[in-house]
């Protein structure tokens, strides 16, 4: 369903409330590369061992575009030192690095525009990220 050229996310199948609650102690997003690079960006939500200090990325597959920072007072989600943190990343054969490759229209399911990506609440997927104006 479209409402002003923003759709639902629910890439995952989880209601948007439940995705967010996830991110409820977020207090900022730290951008490693400028958001507006980018149609699309990878978003998910991962443990990280600290609450703000920057995610560890090396070797894992693609580029870490940004991050999620939580509050002070935001709880372990599991064992010590175990805090839930949103990570958004591309990957090598993502639009940004081959705009002609298997991305050049439409978007990987994991994908949210990074334009809506705000604290607290899960991206969004919009028509944009779809690389519709490519299609025309």
């Amino acid at each position: 369903m479209v409402w002003f050229g923003i759709t639902s996310p629910g890439s995952s199948g989880v209601p948007m409330a439940v995705r967010n609650q996830r991110l409820k102690y977020e207090e900022a997003i730290v951008w490693v590369e400028d958001p507006a690079r980018f149609d699309y960006v990878r978003e998910i939500v991962r443990t990280e061992p600290f609450r703000q200090r920057p995610v560890r990325w090396e070797g894992k597959p693609g580029r870490l575009i940004g991050y999620g920072v939580l509050r002070a007072d935001a709880p372990n989600t599991g064992g010590a030192r175990s805090f839930e943190r949103r990570v958004l990343y591309v990957k090598d054969y993502d639009r940004d690095s081959e705009p002609e490759g298997a991305y050049r229209t439409g978007a990987p399911v994991e994908t949210v525009d990074p334009w809506t990506v705000i604290p607290r609440c899960c991206g969004l997927k919009t028509e944009r990220m779809y690389g519709k104006e490519a299609m025309t």
